[in-house]
């Protein structure tokens, strides 16, 4: 999943959209979602269309509130059936708006209302040895009243806020792969088995096959590596053969 951020003009958008499907149109075990800044996804859903059908296209937010007069957002009803997923939660987001436990549940919940699967983006700000089980917490408060069922559709993103990488250089230094794997159990403790659970922070085509090959992590969201074509390919193709 890639997460392009507030990055890329019109020109620099299509440009990389049609980088990646060519690059990767034929590629099998692999789930490409593209997460455009919000401006560009019609632009990115014309080049990534629904024939394709191991890739997608996403938001990097939505709204909680419904179509009306909330100038500004943008309603998940609006992007139905345009868009697949929406990324929830992501710790940049939340430190730009202050947007608080309740406000992602009533993303959660009108991302699923509007068939779209949210990929809820969970962290902590320091490694500690306690902080997993906060983490899980967390997580429950954020999908209060979701029933099982639908905790099932979610995409869980572990992204600890100390290895988020800053712009497009891979500055920080990533969770290990073991313990991402260690909070991704925790982290299913409060959704069914069959969750998706994925990792992000500071992923590169160099370390993707360390996560993906974690029994309990089913993907990454990648930032900074999103935007390098030849980067983000051979990060797609790495997953595959550990997939």
């Amino acid at each position: 999943m890639a997460n392009w951020k507030n990055n890329t003009n019109l020109s620099e958008a299509h440009v990389l959209a049609m980088g990646v499907r060519n690059e990767l149109e034929h590629i099998d075990g692999v789930k490409v979602v593209l997460c455009p800044p919000a401006v560009w996804v019609t632009e990115v859903k014309n080049i990534v269309h629904d024939q394709i059908h191991h890739m997608a296209v996403g938001m990097q937010d939505i709204s909680a509130e419904p179509t009306g007069s909330s100038t500004g957002e943008i309603a998940a009803d609006l992007v139905e059936g345009l868009i697949d997923y929406a990324i929830i939660g992501h710790s940049e987001t939340i430190e730009l708006h202050k947007f608080d436990a309740e406000i992602i549940n009533e993303k959660i919940h009108s991302a699923l209302a509007s068939k779209i699967t949210p990929i809820i983006c969970i962290g902590e700000e320091q490694q500690s040895s306690g902080s997993k089980y906060a983490l899980a917490k967390k997580l429950d408060s954020y999908l209060d009243n979701v029933s099982a069922e639908k905790r099932a559709k979610c995409v869980i993103a572990y992204e600890p806020i100390w290895a988020i990488s800053k712009g497009t250089k891979q500055t920080q230094r990533p969770a290990s792969a073991e313990y991402a794997n260690e909070v991704a159990v925790q982290l299913k403790k409060v959704v069914p088995a069959n969750t998706t659970i994925i990792y992000g922070g500071s992923v590169t085509a160099t370390n993707v096959l360390q996560y993906v090959a974690q029994p309990e992590i089913d993907g990454v969201l990648v930032g900074g590596a999103s935007l390098h074509l030849r980067e983000f390919s051979t990060l797609v193709k790495n997953a595959s053969r550990g997939s």
